[in-house]
């Protein structure tokens, strides 16, 4: 934050700011690295969830149906609950995954905005240019 608010001209300035572009490097091959690895089980358990929600969904329906005709008892109305929880569960899970991705893009965006703002400020300086073309 400080570097938006003075211009940069010293060298311990100058070597913060290619120590941060060292760090977003090392952290994009991390990311990258990181969804190699674990991106198709991500996606593996998502459609896990969505199918197995379908499932329940559809032994609530069908549960439905027989509260309508009268079969009902107390283990099927225990296995009704059930069911609609186990749902209840798998999207509460999808949805608190979606508002973190949600959140993490916004925190990309606020610092994609920074650093452009920074590249704008800072590109009065010679040095500075030279540092951002090399």
């Amino acid at each position: 934050m400080f570097l938006l608010r003075e211009k940069v001209s010293t060298k311990k300035q100058l070597n913060y700011l290619r120590k941060i572009k060292r760090n977003i490097f090392f952290l994009k091959d991390s990311v990258d690295v990181f969804n190699d690895i674990f991106g198709w089980i991500f996606l593996f358990n998502i459609i896990f969830g969505v199918s197995r929600s379908l499932i329940h969904l559809d032994l609530i329906v069908q549960r439905l149906n027989g509260f309508r005709n009268g079969t009902n008892n107390f283990k099927s109305t225990l296995s009704f609950l059930a069911n609609i929880s186990v749902v209840f569960i798998f999207w509460m899970e999808f949805v608190s995954i979606a508002l973190i991705c949600d959140e993490i893009l916004k925190e990309f965006d606020t610092i994609l905005t920074l650093v452009s703002n920074l590249v704008m400020n800072l590109l009065e300086n010679d040095e500075v240019g030279l540092f951002f073309n090399a």
